[in-house]
């Protein structure tokens, strides 16, 4: 599993979906940010995050929906590359890796210093991926609409 499903926002409302014109290339489940002309564009990990694609977009794509649900929490995979996803990481802050198409949580970038996404649950269940360890939910801590710590 690759790239971001939003799940539900942490504060309990609503989700909501917004149209923007795209400025470059990305997938469906990609994070997404705004760039210099007001487009959106794949997101870089350490900036700010607008949403998720919920379509795929390239340059010039007007009308492309993304979920921009306030205190979003998406479920995603870990790369588990230099370090092993594990329940202990509950709580701890991380940045997502990967280009799009193929974002996944960089587990080695977790640690107590706020970054983009705190994990909030290992291995949740109910969602499609119950046996698969390497799978967490995430809240996105750093927004381009609004910025919050959990």
């Amino acid at each position: 599993m690759t790239g971001a499903r939003v799940i539900k926002s942490l504060s309990g409302g609503d989700r909501v979906f917004m149209t923007f014109n795209a400025g470059g290339t990305f997938a469906a489940g990609d994070f997404v940010k705004f760039d210099d002309s007001g487009e959106i564009v794949v997101a870089t990990a350490g900036a700010g995050i607008l949403g998720v694609a919920m379509e795929a977009g390239v340059d010039g794509t007007d009308g492309v929906s993304v979920d921009v649900t306030s205190d979003m929490v998406v479920l995603m995979d870990n790369d588990n590359a230099a370090d092993t996803f594990v329940s202990t990481d509950v709580g701890l802050c991380g940045d997502f890796t990967g280009g799009t198409g193929a974002m996944v949580m960089d587990t080695s970038s977790l640690s107590s210093t706020v970054a983009g996404l705190r994990c909030i649950a290992y291995n949740p269940q109910g969602y499609g991926s119950d046996s698969d360890t390497s799978v967490g939910l995430f809240y996105v801590c750093e927004r381009e609409l609004a910025e919050r710590e959990l």
